[in-house]
């Protein structure tokens, strides 16, 4: 990672398909002990951007909501990352139904939610089920919203 003169982020990322270990992960490699054994569980998009780990995550996360655990997500919405920009919004939607607790920028809200307003963003982030939406703008600062 690297800033620029703005101070804005920019990131590198070295994949090969057949040798990272984000991309690599099957369900069945998942110690599900270690989910029963959690209070929270944490997970971010970058190992979703392709299969089979997209499937071991989603899988993961759906396994701890069934077990009554507290959920959290980062998008973490790197373009460069997916295939396409359908591909991303269609996966990271499907996993903000399950956390509890996201930490968004702003422009992943509106990546998620397709809103032009913060609040009608917030908005649609509670009708998918999040309970604490912890939204980041840079040297502003975050915003924090609850239903």
């Amino acid at each position: 990672m690297k800033n620029d003169e703005d101070g804005e982020r920019d990131f590198v990322f070295y994949r090969d398909e057949s040798l990272s270990a984000d991309l690599n992960l099957r369900y069945g490699e998942v110690n599900r002990e270690m989910i029963d054994n959690c209070r929270i569980l944490h997970f971010g998009s970058l190992c979703l951007s392709s299969e089979p780990s997209r499937t071991a995550v989603l899988n993961s996360v759906e396994y701890a909501k069934c077990k009554g655990k507290l959920v959290s997500y980062d998008p973490n919405y790197r373009p460069r990352l997916w295939k396409d920009i359908e591909t991303a919004q269609r996966t990271i939607r499907s996993a903000v139904r399950y956390a509890d607790i996201v930490k968004v920028s702003e422009d992943e809200l509106k990546l998620i939610t397709d809103c032009e307003t913060m609040f009608s963003s917030i908005a649609k982030m509670f009708e998918y089920g999040t309970k604490i939406l912890c939204i980041t703008q840079g040297a502003k600062g975050c915003v924090i919203a609850t239903p």
